[in-house]
């Protein structure tokens, strides 16, 4: 049997939730350079380029894209031979809490 402590949950949800809001992936950045190129209306085609370079500052300065963070929602699969080692419950709500705070989300 393995042993895994709620404190690796912790640490682990804490970056998804930051990576999760600073990085977008590159099927959507693929789709938003798409956009951009096919579009002709002139207001459209400017805001697509301000997403363009707010999720490159983002990536660069690994700040949220954008300040609607919605709301954390963790999927958990464990095998069975696997146990918890404490409150894996609290574990992923401090990952969610630490993520929140230090990654500047709201």
């Amino acid at each position: 049997m393995r042993e895994i402590t709620a404190l690796r949950f912790t640490e682990t949800v804490k970056q998804l939730c930051i990576e999760a809001n600073c990085f977008l992936p590159q099927d959507m950045k693929k789709c938003i350079a798409s956009a951009y190129e096919s579009e002709s209306w002139p207001q459209a085609k400017e805001i697509l380029g301000q997403i363009t370079e707010n999720y490159q500052i983002a990536e660069k300065e690994r700040r949220p894209i954008c300040q609607d963070t919605g709301l954390a929602c963790a999927f958990v699969t464990i095998g069975q031979d696997v146990h918890i080692v404490g409150d894996l419950a609290e574990a992923i709500h401090e990952g969610v809490r630490q993520g929140y705070r230090d990654g500047y989300l709201r």
